[in-house]
């Protein structure tokens, strides 16, 4: 069953009809053991829905409704299924205890939630029963970390005690049709050469059901203190493992239509090599996986550059903060290209990770408290602050549950959250000065 926690006053059981508290039973005779039966029930245009009051009544609703209308009810959300794996380049293991915020310590694994919200799963801790309700309920697409098809690579680097031989697992959600788009986390001298050579064939078989093949490097913090050495991808490994997926990409292309195959963006970065263009990404499938997302932006500022105003009324100066990894790109194709605006000065300030050690050089994770520092080395007193797309969840905090709030107190400017898609807004904000103004 689930627990009701909202109801909408303008959906089709408002207030007078369910109440927040009261416990969903069954819909049209089934037991509704989370959201997903939920969601897959309530597309019928008939509804019995049997529930229970919190003193333990119970009593039955009908509704009549268009397939896709929403019941305006909002249900607690699904405990998350946690992961039994102890891969030694997780980024759980490799952060400080108890110091950050709370969501950043679950280890999930959980085949829901990869359908919902395109999470990256194992399915190391599926049962017969969790892959007939894929099956039976299309749960598609599903988002899986592979690492390497070798079952005896897989199970090493996973640490997971005895994971299901993978091939035959995916072979068999693919006869059923349902779509996967997959992972290899690369780690030099373990899952590259043979055994990537491998993988990526295997995989490429499954195709058209798995749709695409991600390749991104081990991510490594100085927090690893306990845990087994491992090699630090650099510029020649980067830029090898670059040339050889571009040309595993290209031949297969050729048989398929499709690259398949994308290699993440910082890949690139770590390599010194320019990023593709977009028909490379085919349907950004994977970009919120780091895959294509700075040709997006690359895009986003050339085709609305022309639209920003050519000169503004009064000086002002836009402090943007950059991770180390991408500084080069963003100052040379994304920073300098605005500096045609005339009295606009665009100061980028390049943030060392010092939290997580200097080997972590992604924007998003940078902590409030990293940037705020950074930015007082600076001197920063006046203008603005245009923060990275990616340092914020969705309740607008930092990894260090610092938000903007505070480094606008500590500061005295205005701090900006940004989008990937930034330019309306920061036209927006030229355009209107006075929303930048100095905090008081």
């Amino acid at each position: 069953m689930v627990r009701v926690e909202k109801v909408s006053p303008d959906g089709p059981l408002g207030p007078s009809r369910v109440a927040p508290g009261d416990r969903l039973l069954r819909i049209n005779g089934v037991a509704m053991r989370d959201l997903l039966d939920v969601r897959f029930a309530a597309a019928d245009d008939q509804l019995r829905m049997d529930l229970e009051r919190p003193d333990g009544s119970r009593f039955a609703v009908e509704v009549d409704k268009h397939p896709d209308d929403d019941l305006g009810l909002v249900f607690e959300p699904m405990p998350i299924r946690s992961c039994n794996n102890k891969c030694d380049f997780c980024f759980v293991f490799q952060q400080p205890k108890k110091t950050l915020r709370r969501d950043l310590y679950i280890m999930d694994d959980d085949y829901r939630y990869s359908f919902l919200y395109g999470s990256f799963i194992t399915l190391t801790n599926v049962d017969e029963e969790d892959i007939r309700r894929i099956e039976e309920q299309r749960l598609s697409p599903l988002y899986i970390s592979v690492h390497a098809t070798d079952d005896g690579i897989r199970q090493e680097f996973l640490r997971s005690a005895n994971p299901m031989p993978i091939v035959p697992l995916l072979t068999r959600l693919a006869r059923a049709g349902i779509q996967m788009h997959t992972q290899v986390v690369l780690i030099p001298d373990f899952n590259d050469g043979k055994i990537l050579d491998r993988t990526i064939r295997e995989l490429r078989s499954l195709y058209p059901q798995v749709q695409s093949l991600a390749v991104v490097p081990v991510g490594l913090t100085r927090w690893r203190t306990d845990l087994p050495s491992v090699r630090r991808i650099d510029r020649r490994y980067a830029r090898s493992q670059v040339n050889y997926l571009r040309q595993r990409g290209k031949r297969i292309r050729a048989e398929l239509g499709c690259e398949f195959l994308y290699v993440a963006d910082e890949f690139f970065v770590l390599a010194g090599l320019p990023f593709p263009r977009a028909p490379y990404y085919d349907d950004f499938s994977q970009v919120e996986n780091g895959i294509g997302m700075a040709r997006l932006m690359l895009d986003h500022v050339q085709r609305e550059q022309s639209r920003l105003p050519e000169r503004l009324e009064e000086p002002l100066t836009l402090w943007w903060v950059i991770g180390v990894s991408a500084a080069t790109f963003l100052i040379d194709r994304v920073i300098d290209p605005l500096r045609t605006v005339g009295n606009l000065s665009i100061e980028p300030v390049v943030v060392t990770n010092r939290f997580y050690g200097d080997t972590v050089t992604v924007s998003g994770l940078l902590t409030g408290a990293d940037i705020r520092d950074a930015l007082l080395e600076r001197g920063v007193r006046d203008g603005a602050v245009l923060l990275p797309p990616n340092c914020l969840n969705d309740e607008g905090l930092f990894l260090d549950d610092l938000s903007p709030a505070d480094l606008e107190a500590a500061l005295g400017v205005r701090v900006l959250p940004t989008q990937y898609e930034f330019m309306p807004r920061l036209r927006s904000w030229l355009l209107s000065p006075r929303r930048l103004h100095r905090v008081a």
